[in-house]
């Protein structure tokens, strides 16, 4: 009854979610849906004018699959969530994604769900993606106005250490991000055959600034360094130009301009 008035406080020690998935995958289109929610509460209160609705759980290897662009996404979560009828907290909440461990925590603020608000951080250990390993990510995020916007994303890669700073609107599709490089080793054998490729990587530190599109089925960008240096065994250069484009064929560099750092003669330009 919408003009029912007065409070309600629901309780349970443990809620089975595996009867709800055929109502998850009918509405949600999360398949497989299991696991279980410990600690439950909620409360409804009417007081005539407004509808306050909130409450919390422990969730417990909560796990479902949402299928997605051609791939199955497999996620299993397990931690603490809290809600009201604007918005939704998790504190160190484990995430499984795809095998894949990370941590979250943040808000989220869906009382206009055509324009959701919030601020999370994601934290990991490692990660893989194809041939590609990170260690020790930080990555905070938020949602503002159709934009997803980050800053001071941290991770180790390759010997190395990578920032950036970006935003990406979700409308256009248009991103923008800054990024800076330091003592990273690139294995040029993974795009290069000659034989000198494999005597050694490439030690890259610099800032670049990326710029384009990035859409369902679509990747336009640009890549520019604004300053930085490649060593090579005892060879060092600096980087005074260079401008790629990278798309969905691949990428390529159209200007390269090195110079040796020990001051001797010589330019190298591509």
């Amino acid at each position: 009854d919408k003009n029912a008035v007065g409070a309600l406080d629901v309780s349970s020690e443990e809620l089975n979610l595996t009867p709800f998935a055929p109502w998850a995958a009918k509405y949600g289109q999360v398949n497989q849906v299991a696991g279980r929610v410990k600690n439950v509460t909620l409360h409804w209160e009417n007081n005539g004018t407004a509808v306050d609705l909130s409450g919390r759980g422990d969730l417990e290897q909560v796990s479902g699959q949402y299928p997605y662009n051609g791939q199955v996404f497999k996620a299993r979560v397990t931690g603490p969530l809290d809600f009201t009828n604007k918005e939704v907290f998790v504190h160190k909440l484990q995430v499984e994604l795809n095998g894949q461990q990370a941590e979250l925590s943040g808000m989220l603020d869906y009382r206009d769900l055509d324009n959701l608000e919030g601020d999370a951080l994601l934290s990991a250990r490692e990660l893989k993606y194809e041939n590609y390993t990170v260690t020790n990510l930080r990555l905070p995020v938020s949602l503002h106005q159709q934009k997803v916007l980050v800053e001071e994303a941290v991770v180790d890669y390759s010997q190395g250490k990578v920032k950036a700073s970006g935003s990406y609107d979700l409308k256009k599709g248009e991103l923008l991000a800054l990024i800076d490089v330091d003592k990273v080793a690139l294995d040029l054998s993974q795009w290069s055959e000659a034989a000198l490729a494999a005597e050694a990587p490439v030690l890259v530190n610099g800032s670049f600034g990326a710029h384009g599109t990035l859409k369902e089925g679509t990747r336009q960008l640009n890549v520019v360094a604004n300053g930085g240096d490649l060593a090579w065994k005892d060879i060092k250069l600096m980087i005074l130009d260079f401008d790629a484009r990278v798309d969905d064929k691949g990428y390529t560099v159209q200007n390269l301009t090195l110079v040796p750092q020990d001051g001797s003669q010589g330019v190298l330009a591509v």
